[in-house]
């Protein structure tokens, strides 16, 4: 037998062998990518397609340097191009030519097409990995391996034939795959038959669609919004005896692990169940292929969160290397905490596939509409052959009926032990393993029954907001939390008290009543239904009689008589020196950390006065939020305002009690009428309450009433952004004329009491979907609005300042004005990768440059490629999100400002930027900050230099303002 057809029968029959390393052998290289990750958002694969060449030296030169200052990873580039030249390009190329045959052979060989796609499929492969290869020998070139210099000077080359070669190798399996959809090539029976296997196909993915939801809820937490991606960060990088560290990894491994399980076990069961309207298949063949494929469905389906960890872990590996190398340290402990992580992982994946195992039927047709709900629920998990007998009760562990028990068990062990920290993604995953029992068994009564009662129960919830009966997230105006230690007991005691109510109503669902769950008729959803109604009598009735006893002081917060910005300003002493404006931009805590840094190096900074000569701090989002926690510094007047910071934040977490409330106490209150509460949320069930509690009890005088600036204070425009007229609504120490703020809102006349200092700045910072929308309620009953992320508007903070520009000109006539500019994530200038197909060797030097010239680079237009693909369908969703808070308005603000600055000698009194660099290390956007961050931003801020924003000058003639 010759080689060729060895490699065709090992490609052909070995197919699943070799899909499932070669995915191994992909995530292992996403790892080592993101740990090779290169400042100003470069990396290891485009440096293998940097041609060799005089411009380029330099950047190449200085990658190899960067790599080189973490020796722990001094030779992870060559691990990298080894790892995939040996192992990722036999495997992936085995893979498509595998597939492509798989398709191949499913249709009759008379067609010319087909048998020419086929024949070229081989050379086509050739091409891809010949190139491939290239560049991979390109890659040693530059890191210094004796390979001729060809390939390094024609790098360039090869990187750009890459992907096109890659569609013309995958061309024969994508058409196959086209005809195969449209039944091209096939005989009338053949569709037929594979009409009905699609329709069943549709019905498994169908069943699943409580898992999907809650797959799609776990990936927006871990990879799109970056939640969770500090959060196992500081697992591997931050303070804390082994003991503990070792506690929390574990923990937080089992119930990553407890949620893919979970993922499998519903998709199983739910697949599996008997509908009876549900007519036969034609044939056993079809009903085999069925049952084959959800079978396969459910091991993907609980594949996928461990796919999910696996990135993320690489996400972190990035992130922890990055902050090392910015630290100057050599710490090996990261790495090996990061390795004890993934070995866990791997360990509970092993045993989840031995246990999947035990489970298995020889029956294919019975894993699709085979059984009642009664011998699902019944079904225990049998230990793997070879395990002791004993651990047979660990098994049973993981029953249907036990493991959402287990998972709400492992949440109230969180509660009571807040030291184990951090705890948002282990939250994350049990919550979503307890509420996708609760599904599960509500979908196995929907395909019992073949009656929606999920959607009833949806209608319900609707009808309820409807009537404005569940508006839990009305901002409080009340005394209520105000003293840090009252309220670290309370919420926990009533955390639970629900989850014990939780548990017992599951318990008597599941085992008292399992009979009549297995019931075709109506009786088992609305025996469903009935326990939900009689949980909503309980938790209504407990939380009106908890409120009463929550805080004795629970009335509204009287208003505080806010002087107009003209009285305000006139009782500031008069000053011949520059005054300032500042506006911080959002970003999540990285942007509240790095406000409150900033802020307080402009306080501390020597014989400058800054705090008397700053006038107003806008701030939107994060920066509102970092503007609040200065504040708050300045009144506890106990140590240095940085210090003050510095204790405040490395002790906060704001996610990890926010998350627990999103995912179980925000839940229950979709069905529980808290408006008709007399505190808002009924005092617990709203995620906004534990956010803010975080935030208080790190900064205690966040909790005293939004008050006017005392003196030494600047004024405070916390703002935010209308839902319902997209006005900018703003919290202001200062009251608003409405010639100050056209068109938009001085919302605290509108309201009946003072917010809390916490309450504003949460207002303006409503992190999209993670915290919820602020519900602001005015005199009326039905005067209220909801309130979102002021980003939405303006996420630089400036446009509040340009209409206070005119009054403070009005008074300080004669006075420079400066804007100062607070932002984070900010690129360094001509280093953007978009920009660049190469960088230059600044740009990856471990360190931001010691100057920049921001001003120019203000006042310029955003240059990004233009768009290509499906520019016509995806151009009018593109333009809504670029124009909006977050795209041009947010430059447009400081464009602005630079353009009104002062014609004669437009280097007096250009705007001041105090940026983050991302050149460094981007901290994730989310709210949780690990030590790792922290350290990186702190180290940032200290190289921050102030000359250019501090610097004095006399005017030759009166100057004009910054702003117009």
């Amino acid at each position: 037998m010759s080689f060729s057809n060895r490699i065709h029968i090992f490609a052909t029959t070995r197919k699943a062998w070799i899909a499932s390393r070669a995915t191994i052998v992909a995530l292992g290289l996403f790892a080592m990518q993101q740990a090779l990750r290169l400042p100003a958002g470069f990396g290891i694969e485009d440096f293998m397609g940097w041609a060799s060449n005089t411009d380029n030296a330099g950047g190449i030169r200085q990658a190899i340097i960067y790599w080189d200052s973490l020796p722990v990873f001094h030779n992870g580039p060559t691990y990298y191009l080894l790892l995939d030249t040996f192992c990722f390009i036999p495997l992936y190329s085995l893979l498509i030519y595998g597939a492509t045959s798989a398709l191949h052979i499913r249709f009759t060989p008379g067609n010319w097409l087909l048998r020419a796609l086929w024949r070229i499929t081989p050379y086509l492969l050739l091409l891809l990995v010949l190139d491939d290869l290239a560049e991979n020998l390109s890659g040693f070139s530059k890191l210094g391996y004796p390979v001729p210099h060809y390939f390094g000077a024609h790098a360039d080359v090869f990187n750009k034939l890459k992907f096109p070669l890659l569609f013309a190798a995958l061309l024969p399996a994508l058409y196959y795959m086209l005809a195969w959809w449209l039944g091209f090539h096939c005989s009338d029976a053949v569709v037929q038959l594979r009409r009905e296997k699609w329709h069943g196909y549709m019905g498994v993915v169908g069943r699943s669609r409580y898992v999907l939801g809650a797959l799609a809820l776990f990936a927006g937490f871990t990879l799109v919004m970056d939640q969770c991606r500090d959060v196992v960060l500081s697992m591997v990088d931050g303070e804390g005896n082994w003991p503990t560290r070792v506690t929390v990894i574990v923990l937080n491994a089992l119930a990553g692990a407890m949620f893919a399980y979970s993922c499998f076990l519903w998709t199983r069961l739910v697949c599996m169940v008997e509908r009876i309207s549900l007519p036969q298949f034609t044939t056993g063949a079809v009903s085999s292929s069925v049952g084959y494929f959800a079978q396969q469905w459910a091991r993907f389906l609980a594949l996928l969160p461990a796919l999910m960890m696996v990135i993320l872990l690489g996400y972190v590996t990035g992130d922890a290397l990055a902050s090392l190398r910015m630290r100057g340290l050599d710490d090996g402990n990261v790495i090996g905490w990061l390795s004890f992580f993934v070995a866990l992982v791997v360990l509970l994946c092993w045993l989840f596939v031995k246990i999947r195992q035990s489970l298995h039927k020889d029956n294919l047709a019975s894993y699709y509409n085979a059984m009642g709900i009664g011998h699902l629920l019944e079904e225990r998990s049998r230990l793997p052959r070879g395990v002791p007998a004993v651990f047979q009760p660990l098994a049973d562990l993981l029953s249907p009926t036990a493991l959402p028990l287990v998972a709400l068990s492992l949440l109230l062990l969180l509660r009571l032990m807040p030291g184990l920290q951090p705890q948002a993604f282990a939250e994350l995953c049990l919550s979503l393993t307890w509420w996708l029992g609760v599904a599960g068994v509500l979908s196995l009564i929907e395909q019992r029954t073949s009656v929606p009662w999920g959607l009833f129960l949806l209608i319900l919830i609707g009808v309820l907001g409807l009537y404005n009966l569940t508006n839990n997230h009305q901002f409080s105006l009340l005394a209520h939390g105000a003293a840090p230690d009252s309220v670290k007991e309370y919420p926990a005691l009533v955390g639970g008290i629900i989850i014990g109510l939780l548990a017992a109503v599951w318990w008597l669902l599941t085992h008292t009543h399992r009979k009549t769950l297995s019931s075709p008729t109506a009786s088992g959803g609305l025996l469903f239904l009935g326990y939900t109604l009689l949980l909503v009598v309980l938790l209504f009735g407990g939380l009106r009689f908890a409120e009463h006893y929550s805080e004795p002081a629970s009335m509204l917060t009287a208003k505080v008589k806010r002087d107009l910005l003209t009285t305000k300003l006139h009782q500031r002493e008069d000053t011949s020196k520059v005054l300032y404006v500042l506006a911080a931009e959002g970003g999540g805590i990285r942007s509240a950390y790095w406000t409150a840094l900033m802020l307080a190096k402009l306080h501390e900074e020597p014989k400058q006065e800054v705090s008397k000569r700053l006038l107003v701090v806008s701030g939107v989002s994060g920066g509102a939020l970092g503007a609040a926690a200065y504040r708050a510094c300045l009144r506890q007047q106990k140590t240095l305002v940085s210090e003050c910071i510095k204790e405040g934040f490395k002790k906060m977490d704001p996610l990890s009690p926010m998350l627990e409330a999103f995912m179980m106490e925000d839940v229950l209150a979709r069905i529980v009428p808290t408006s008709l509460c007399v505190v808002p949320g009924c005092a617990y069930l709203s995620r906004a309450l534990p956010f803010e509690r975080a935030w208080i009890a790190a900064f205690r005088t966040m909790a005293q009433p939004l008050s006017p600036a005392w003196p030494g204070e600047p004024e405070l425009m916390l703002n935010s952004t209308a839902v319902e007229t997209g006005n900018r609504n703003t919290f202001s120490t200062v009251k608003l004329e409405p010639y100050e703020i056209p068109t938009n809102n001085d919302i605290i006349e509108e309201l009946d009491g003072e917010p809390r200092l916490v309450t504003a700045a949460h207002a303006a910072a409503r992190f999209p979907f993670i915290n919820p929308l602020a519900v602001a309620k005015g005199p009326g009953k039905k005067d209220f609005r909801h309130l979102a992320d002021g980003g939405y508007y303006d996420n630089s903070g400036v446009t509040a300042l340009a209409d206070l520009m005119p009054t403070i000109r009005e008074r300080y006539k004669t006075n420079p004005i400066r804007l100062i500019l607070i932002r984070n994530g900010q690129p360094v200038a001509d280093c953007e990768k978009k920009r660049r197909l190469a960088p230059l060797a600044g740009c990856l030097k471990n360190e931001a440059p010691a100057h920049q010239d921001r001003d120019n680079a203000l006042m310029q237009p955003l240059k990004t490629p233009g768009q290509t693909f499906y520019a016509d369908a995806f151009g009018p969703p593109a333009t809504l999100l670029h124009v909006s808070g977050v795209g041009a308005h947010g430059r447009q603000p400081a464009g602005n400002a630079l353009w009104y600055s002062d014609k004669k000698d437009p280097n007096k009194l250009q705007p001041c930027t105090l940026d983050q660099e991302s050149s460094v290390n981007l901290v994730p956007l989310g709210w949780y900050l690990s030590e790792s961050a922290r350290l990186a931003l702190e180290q940032q801020a200290n190289k921050v230099d102030l000359s250019a924003c501090l610097k004095e000058f006399t005017p030759d003639a009166p100057a004009t303002a910054a702003l117009p």
